[in-house]
């Protein structure tokens, strides 16, 4: 074995290397991001993005085309690793081909209503105004409603007060 090709054995363990740190670094920082906007701040950790842009690509213009609107919206964000807001839901279903039904002029509003009717299905992050997935938030608990009071699940569990003002996720829909 030469001396060059030593090197490039010792390179290319290091790149793997790098990459097993830099994947592990974009967890660190998502869990960053997901923990400062529960608690109403800005995800510090912007490239997060642009990251899995580059590792999921941009989104194909026939990427959501024929999807039930819950699972192109459970798609989405899941590309994205994190809640969004409900306007860049929507761009990214309509620039992915999801066919909104009714005319152009409702379908914002048709979007509105679809992702209030499937609150259950979603994880609604009050301080910054965005949609995500419960499995994004590992510690979160919906309340459920019951004749009209609200009941907590996590009642008979210790105090945890990290999600007092968590929505209440009732109407829970199954997809069509």
């Amino acid at each position: 074995m030469t001396m060059d090709s030593k090197y490039k054995v010792a390179i290319e363990g290091l790149y793997e290397e790098l990459e097993a740190l830099a994947e592990q670094s974009k967890q660190i920082k998502g869990a960053i991001n997901t923990l400062t906007v529960r608690s109403g701040g800005t995800p510090p950790f912007t490239d997060l993005e642009q990251a899995q842009s580059a590792r999921g690509g941009s989104i194909l213009p026939d990427q959501f085309f024929g999807l039930p609107f819950m699972t192109a919206v459970k798609a989405y964000l899941r590309l994205k690793g994190r809640a969004a807001p409900a306007k860049e839901i929507f761009d990214a279903l309509k620039s992915g081909g999801y066919e909104f039904s009714g005319d152009e002029k409702v379908h914002w509003r048709g979007f509105t209503i679809n992702m209030s009717k499937n609150k259950g299905a979603f994880v609604y992050v009050k301080p910054s105004d965005s949609w995500g997935l419960p499995e994004f938030y590992p510690g979160y608990k919906a309340k459920k409603e019951k004749k009209g009071e609200e009941i907590d699940e996590t009642e008979n569990e210790s105090e945890d007060t990290t999600n007092e003002e968590a929505p209440v996720n009732s109407n829970e829909e199954t997809e069509a």
